[in-house]
């Protein structure tokens, strides 16, 4: 297995976690989801 196999196996299971989460957080609160940020913003770039 190299890096690259590991890099996108992991972002993978990175995006599900996050879809869940996203999820599960939304069933909680009637607040509007959060306006997703670019690469940038999330980086104070």
């Amino acid at each position: 297995m190299d890096v690259g196999e590991i890099r996108a196996r992991a972002g993978r299971r990175l995006r599900k976690l996050t879809e869940f989460l996203r999820a599960e957080a939304a069933e909680e609160s009637d607040a509007p989801e959060p306006r997703p940020r670019s690469r940038e913003e999330l980086l104070g770039e």
